[in-house]
């Protein structure tokens, strides 16, 4: 009997919760009772109607909010109804029509992003076109700014980048005339300007690659006059009987062309010749001095000292 009027009393309290709108306290209670009285049926009961009542008010704050958010449907606030939809998703997560609801608003949402995108990207073509135009100076600071003000934007990104190239096209087209000359220090001071820019940019490397190859053929070019030039020399030397000279304009061409055969030949058929030379002429020296010696003894023997 005792046990009767305590689940009586357990049973009136769940009800009171219910009545009172405490679904979450209510169950609990009726949870707790359970566990402590699995032989009384009538908590299960009370459970289930726990469950109903939720449910039940579940649906009506569903429509209520559905109800309520119809304004934001006309004013395309999509991003709002998403807030909105998924907190009652959470409540409610099988419930296909907010699901249906949900991937409404997310489609339309993406539509609308996409057009605002789209407006976003006109404008600014149109903004940064005129600053192109009539102050290309003043365009770096409008594309740091633009970057600035959207950290990690792909599209600002991809702006960025399309209107530093397109600086670096009509800096390259102004220097033109600069560029296709040799004034290879002028062109590299030119290239640091640019990359300050756009380091990584194409238009940049196309020219670095232009230029390095067009100094590679004058250099080649200079090579094969002087080579070209300096074997004439060579002959001329060589015939001149100059070894001493043809020596050192052979060692100049094969700095510049290591494999060079002619000056190679001449090198060292110079060389032999000109070792003869310091030969002769060492002994035409001493032969003339031994011919003065005598000449000098006949005229004055006082002059030398016998031992």
């Amino acid at each position: 009997m005792a046990n009767f009027a305590y689940y009586e009393q357990l049973e009136q309290k769940i009800n009171s919760f219910l009545t009172e709108g405490k679904f979450k306290e209510a169950f609990a209670l009726c949870k707790e009772s359970i566990i402590q009285y699995p032989s009384e049926p009538r908590f299960a009961k009370i459970k289930n109607r726990i469950e109903e009542a939720v449910e039940e008010e579940n649906e009506k704050r569903i429509k209520d909010k559905l109800e309520a958010m119809k304004p934001l449907w006309k004013e395309e606030k999509y991003l709002d109804i998403l807030k909105t939809l998924k907190d009652l998703l959470i409540a409610s997560p099988n419930n296909s029509k907010l699901k249906s609801l949900y991937e409404d608003a997310e489609n339309s949402y993406k539509k609308q992003f996409k057009k605002l995108i789209e407006k976003f990207s006109k404008e600014q073509h149109q903004r940064l076109d005129v600053i192109l135009e009539n102050n290309p100076g003043q365009l770096i600071e409008e594309l740091y700014i633009l970057t600035k003000e959207n950290p990690g934007n792909q599209n600002v990104k991809n702006l960025v980048a399309e209107y530093e190239d397109k600086l670096i096209a009509k800096k390259i087209e102004d220097k033109k005339e600069l560029l296709s000359s040799n004034k290879y220090d002028v062109i590299e001071n030119f290239l640091d300007e640019l990359r300050k820019i756009g380091k990584a940019n194409k238009r940049i490397q196309d020219i670095e690659v232009a230029i390095k190859s067009r100094k590679l053929e004058g250099e080649i070019v200079q090579t094969k006059e002087f080579v070209y030039g300096g074997e004439k020399h060579l002959d001329t030397l060589v015939k001149l009987e100059k070894y001493d000279k043809a020596i050192k304009a052979a060692e100049e061409i094969l700095k510049v062309d290591p494999k060079n055969i002619a000056a190679r030949d001449v090198l060292v058929f110079s060389e032999k010749k000109y070792k003869n030379q310091l030969k002769n002429l060492a002994a035409d020296s001493i032969e003339k001095n031994f011919q003065n010696l005598q000449t000098e003894y006949a005229q004055d023997k006082t002059k030398f000292i016998k031992i």
